[in-house]
């Protein structure tokens, strides 16, 4: 691809969902969804990296979740 996404992490969700049900983001276009709202830590970030303070097990890498997650509030 010539977007700058990674093509195995996003070619294995592509390829597991023909019917399109699937469509590759990038941190802008997720973030376009919630215009207006404010960002609230982590914001918008992969999903492995989202843990409880503390916590002792071993998170997946960010290629192997390939999804991002977004908190924020209504201001």
């Amino acid at each position: 691809m010539t977007d700058g996404r990674n093509d195995t992490t996003v070619g294995r969700p592509t390829a597991q969902n023909p019917d399109g049900s699937f469509a590759p983001r990038d941190g802008g276009e997720i973030a376009a969804f919630f215009d207006g709202l404010e960002l609230v830590d982590p914001g918008l970030a992969s999903v492995a990296l989202w843990h409880a303070e503390g916590e002792p097990r071993a998170r997946p890498a960010i290629e192997d979740v390939a999804c991002n997650g977004l908190v924020a509030r209504v201001r």
